[in-house]
């Protein structure tokens, strides 16, 4: 285990989707950090999670910033498929501004795994806000870490400075209890159970991301784009997105 301080700390966690705190719950309760999310979450269901998440933030005592769930995700797709990079740029300089504003000097956010690409888009962004004080300010340090949202939390998470805790039974039951007044996400949960088992959620993880290519996984597309092909070739989706 990686100990840090989180009294020390000024974070900022960055999410694609609300929803995606549930993963690191316990790191929200100790560094209740800034908290910015894409999009509120709809996905195909046009159930919004901004609710549900807010509660969970609010229980902490975490800062909401004015980037909160701000998009569906109908809206983001349709803004990747047209092109509208203008629209991302713009996204990313209301974060970078807020960071820049409260000192932020430690990001948690979304891997990016080529499994969905509003996530990978947050990475993205993350990467992007990292670099450009790399080059300005080389002496702030900013720390930059992802989390995992398509596997096992602690996959890949072995070597130093990766943060893992483990989560005791009293943490467990306080997020049992919140992932249990969250109807939208139950579906989601009990995927990722069955897909990865329950015993791995007995741990949370932060992996220090150093390589910012874009292409982070090993087959020809990601799997958001294969997956998309074969809803155009059921005639569920009409669009595909792609990598390139």
């Amino acid at each position: 285990f990686v100990r840090t301080n989180p009294r020390k700390m000024k974070p900022a966690l960055i999410i694609g989707h609300a929803g995606h705190e549930l993963r690191v719950l316990k790191f929200i309760e100790l560094f209740k950090p800034m908290v910015f999310i894409i999009t509120d979450g709809t996905g195909s269901t046009n159930v919004s999670r901004k609710e549900s998440t807010r509660k969970i933030l609010e229980h902490y005592e975490c800062n909401i910033s004015n980037v909160f769930c701000n998009y569906t995700d109908k809206e983001i797709y349709e803004h990747i498929l047209s092109g509208n990079t203008k629209i991302f740029y713009e996204l990313k300089e209301k974060i970078r501004k807020e960071i820049l504003k409260k000192d932020i000097d430690f990001i948690f956010g979304d891997a990016c795994e080529g499994f969905n690409p509003t996530h990978d888009l947050c990475r993205y962004i993350i990467n992007s806000i990292i670099e450009t004080y790399a080059e300005r300010l080389p002496d702030w340090g900013i720390k930059n870490y992802d989390f995992l949202l398509d596997n096992s939390p602690c996959f890949g998470s072995g070597s130093f400075p990766n943060i893992t805790l483990q989560l005791s039974d009293e943490d467990k039951c306080n997020r049992d209890k919140l992932i249990a007044g969250y109807p939208e996400i139950k579906r989601e949960i009990e995927f990722a159970k069955q897909k990865f088992g329950v015993a791995d959620f007995d741990y949370e993880c932060l992996r220090e991301v150093k390589n910012h290519d874009l292409k982070t996984w090993a087959t020809t597309k990601p799997f958001y784009e294969s997956y998309a092909e074969k809803k155009v070739a059921e005639g569920t989706y009409k669009d595909i997105i792609t990598f390139n």
